[in-house]
């Protein structure tokens, strides 16, 4: 079930981010980005609980290059986007990303 409420709270977050460029005319972008590990470097492993899926995210490199695009991005006026590594069979489109703020993933991770 943290799989569900966290779900909501991406979603509340998401909301809260569409109102508030309504009523500020200020930007927001939201990224899903997946699994935070708190472990150094990010290394996908088996001892992430969440399986083979949970391990086809992201390494620290392009999470910053990400941040970093987003914060210098011109003309965005809400998005949410993926942001994940380049990883060979994931499931979750970047393409919008890279449309959007110019994003290139540059590191691969096979779990």
């Amino acid at each position: 079930m943290a799989g569900q409420s966290l779900r909501r709270i991406q979603l509340s977050i998401e909301r809260a981010g569409r109102d508030w460029v309504e009523r500020t005319g200020r930007s927001f972008i939201a990224f899903r980005i997946g699994y935070c590990q708190h472990a150094p470097g990010n290394i996908p492993g088996p001892h992430m609980d969440h399986g083979v899926w949970g391990q086809q995210m992201w390494r620290v490199t392009d999470l910053c290059q990400g941040m970093e695009r987003a914060v210098m991005a011109h003309d965005v006026r809400f998005a949410i986007l993926n942001l994940m590594s380049d990883n060979p069979g994931m499931r979750w489109d970047i393409e919008a990303t890279r449309r959007v703020i110019g994003y290139r993933r540059k590191m691969v991770m096979w779990p």
